[in-house]
Parts: structure tokens; sequence; C-alpha cells
């Protein structure tokens, strides 16, 4: 597994933190378009970050806390925001 660093935000598109894998410092308030192919993830970033079903951050679908890493995404999102 490649290793996702404080302050930061990471995705994999593979479950279990393998395949590409696309880091983000997240910045607060920031919109940032993904690519809906994130299958597992960690907020490193000391933030809640949201994700959205469309670009641009459009279509709520949920957060991630601070510190929380999901290796099977239950969430497919296209866009993220820090809060």
């Amino acid at each position: 597994m490649q290793g996702c660093s404080d302050g930061e935000f990471c995705e994999w598109t593979g479950t279990n933190y393998t395949g590409t894998f696309s880091v983000s410092h997240a910045a607060s308030g920031v919109c940032f378009n993904g690519s809906n192919y994130t299958r597992s993830l960690q907020n490193r970033t000391h933030r809640y970050v949201q994700l959205w079903a469309g670009t641009d951050c459009t279509g709520f679908l949920g957060g991630v806390s601070s510190g929380e890493s999901w290796p099977n995404s239950p969430i497919r999102f296209q866009s993220y925001r820090a809060i």
C-alpha cells in the first residue's frame, strides 16, 4: 500500500488500498473533482471531507471524518470538499 501522509486525502482505485493511488491536500472549502473510480480512501486532512455524487460538488452523498479509512468505500463519488 502506498502511504497517505498527515494532512492528505488519499484515494485508490482498488479495494484494500490497491490500484492507482492519488493524493490531495484538500484545502478547506475548495471543491476537487475526483474520478468516480475510488474504491478505498483515507482522510488524514484533520477536516471533515464531504463527498458529492456529481462534479463541482453537486449532489451531497455523505462524508468522511478526519482520521477515517475506508478499505472498501460504500460511496461512489465524483467530487469532494474539506470543511
